[in-house]
This record gives structure tokens, sequence and C-alpha cells, in this order.
């Protein structure tokens, strides 16, 4: 009779106990790595919902209040004219060129402007520290509407260009 020897490793069931020993410790680190990047996307997605939240609100109030939840506030700063029209491409300058009688209006300051920073902290898997999340946003305040109505503009681009079809 001829008898073969029979190892752990050579039947079934031991080929299964030994994909299990790979297996098991390599799933339960893809369960904490994807657990911590769904932590961090929670904490990101909730630091800038806190930091636009804030700067909305801050701009609301004409930049008076203080600064709602738990960010802080930078500014404001005046935004002058020539920095406004390096933003816009040379824009405000094209548009003071067609139309003169808005050129001092597109060149002063246009408003105040000021940076949020929210923070948050997100714990490293295995307990190795932590990292940490910092949020900013750059809002301009409300400011006052100025004397310059859509009827004012288009009056004063008539009477400025001559056109015909105008009043």
């Amino acid at each position: 009779m001829n008898t073969r020897k029979r190892t752990l490793l050579s039947d079934e069931r031991g080929a299964m106990f030994a994909e299990t020993l790979v297996m098991v410790p390599l799933l339960i680190v893809l369960w904490i790595l994807s657990t911590f990047l769904a932590r961090g996307n929670s904490i990101d997605h909730d630091a800038v919902e806190d930091s636009r939240y804030c700067a909305w609100r801050y701009a609301v109030d004409e930049c008076e209040g203080g600064p709602a939840r738990n960010c802080s506030i930078s500014g404001p700063t005046e935004v002058p004219g020539p920095e406004f029209d390096g933003a816009a491409r040379g824009a405000l300058t094209i548009m003071a060129s067609t139309l003169r009688f808005l050129a001092a209006e597109w060149m002063r300051p246009h408003g105040r402007v000021f940076t949020t920073t929210t923070t948050g902290t997100l714990s490293r898997p295995f307990g190795w520290g932590s990292i940490d999340v910092e949020t900013h946003h750059t809002w301009m305040c409300q400011t006052p509407e100025g004397i310059w109505t859509p009827e004012l503009v288009w009056l004063g681009t008539c009477a400025e260009k001559g056109l015909v079809y105008c009043p």
C-alpha cells in the first residue's frame, strides 16, 4: 500500500489556512487605510466648508463683525485699482480708455479684502501622530453701492461716444 505523508500545507484545508493567514492581515490594513482616507476627506471638506462660511459671514457683515465658527481672519486691507486691474488682466485699463468718464471710478481702491483660515486635525493610523489640515479663502468685503447706476453709465456712454440711438 502506497501511503503518502500529508502535511498541513499540502492538503486543501492547509492551503486555505495559509491563504487566510496572508489575506486577513492584508484586508485589515486596507480597511484601516480606507477609513483613514475617508476621515481625511471628511475633515478637509469640513475645514473648507467652515472657511467659506466664515468668509461669507464676515463679508455680509461688511467686515465689521467678528469671525464665525472656528476660523481666524487676517485683514481687511484695501485693494488698489492697479492691483485689481492686474487681476483682471488689464480689462479695467481697456474699459477706462474706452469710457473715459469712468476711469477715475475704476482706478480708485475697489474695496477691502480679507483672508479666512480654518484648521483641522487628522489622526494618522496606527498611532503615528496627526496631520494638520489648513484652508484659506480670500474674499472682498461688501461695500456700499457707488454713484454709478446702470442708467447713469448708459447715459454717460451715450454722451461720450455720441451714439445716434441714445436719448
